[in-house]
């Protein structure tokens, strides 16, 4: 079997707009990809049951809410998160007094101003729209921000599953693995069909080296989202790691025809051809993933790793070296990576 370095840790979300996290050479190899649902879809049913201060009617905030999900679309974040902060302050009533309204859709969570005797009313569904304002944020990776506005949501719905599941993908961004596992566990509690949910917690599940577990979750989600890629391709790589090369293979083929565009599957299949020794298929499936991603060193490093294995001197070595530009710690792993080809090589002649 040849001895492959994997990328380290792809974040892919649920939408297929794919940003790397990046770790030291020295951590654990692996691909790790995770998912989240679409934030904006449920805003756009949510915006017509808001009722609005001071004499704004429910259009106001539903042209907000669209505008915040083109802005988002659009890769404006700082947009999206501008037009979100609007929609939360449109649809917080305050009154004089401290009376709250005897009736309508804002009663039922009531906070006091602290510069008035006034009483602040938010409708409890804003929950939502402090979820999606977090998630936003999360892609800004400004963590504690997000984590703020989840912290948010939950005190106002704590059934509000996807609150959880964004929560926990904060803490497993953070490192903190226990308190994203406690989120993902409450979240499938409230909703047990929510699969996503099952994907992340799988996602974590490997990176704490519990594989079985890990695959579990991995079916699951892929047994309620049969289309889901993301959960295939992370079953893929739970599945190569326990040494079942044909699944893995299997499962990235299937997340390829769902997702042609994602680099990390061809990656992570061209790991499992080059482990099975079907060095011309890895050498095809590492070039398409830099195809489509020229920044993708592993794959570099792979394909120079299986020229090697055919006797291709020239372009492995122009492999690594376009590898070290990439990430030049890598070097000392790389060595010896290299070294134990050329050894096996030599065996198989």
């Amino acid at each position: 079997m040849v001895c492959v370095i994997t990328e380290t840790c792809i974040f892919f979300p649920q939408n297929y707009r794919t940003c790397s996290r990046h770790r030291t050479a020295s951590s654990v190899a692996r691909l790790i990809l995770w998912s989240r649902g679409g934030i904006f879809l449920l805003l756009i049913f949510l915006a017509t049951s808001l009722i609005v201060a001071s004499g704004q009617s429910p259009h106001s905030t539903q042209d907000l809410l669209k505008r915040a999900q083109q802005r988002y679309q659009e890769k404006d974040l700082d947009g999206a998160i501008a037009d979100l902060t609007m929609v939360i302050e449109l649809t917080s009533l305050l009154q004089a007094g401290g009376l709250p309204p005897k009736k309508g859709l804002m009663s039922g969570w009531w906070a006091v101003g602290p510069a008035t005797s006034a009483v602040r009313v938010v409708d409890p569904r804003i929950a939502e729209v402090y979820t999606a304002r977090g998630e936003v944020k999360f892609d800004k990776r400004d963590y504690d921000g997000a984590l703020a506005d989840f912290d948010s949501a939950l005190r106002m719905a704590p059934r509000l599953a996807k609150a959880w599941f964004s929560r926990g993908m904060i803490w497993q961004a953070k490192g903190d693995l226990g308190q994203a596992l406690a989120d993902y566990d409450r979240a499938l509690q409230l909703n047990p069909h929510f699969f996503e949910a099952y994907n992340n917690r799988g996602s974590l599940q490997a990176e704490q080296g519990k594989l079985r577990e890990a695959l579990a979750d991995f079916d699951e989600a892929v047994k309620l989202n049969p289309r889901g890629a993301a959960a295939l391709g992370n079953r893929g790589v739970a599945r190569k790691k326990m040494g079942d090369l044909p699944g893995a293979i299997a499962d990235f083929t299937r997340a390829i025809a769902l997702d042609p565009q994602a680099a990390s599957f061809y990656l992570g299949r061209g790991i499992a051809r080059l482990a099975e020794n079907g060095l011309d298929a890895a050498i095809a499936d590492f070039t398409k993933a830099l195809e489509l991603d020229p920044q993708l060193v592993h794959a570099y490093v792979n394909r120079g790793l299986a020229r090697l294995l055919k006797g291709d001197e020239a372009q492995s070595a122009d492999d690594f070296a376009r590898s070290l530009v990439l990430e030049p710690t890598l070097k000392p792993q790389l060595e010896r990576r290299i070294e134990q080809a050329k050894a096996l090589r030599a065996g198989l002649k």
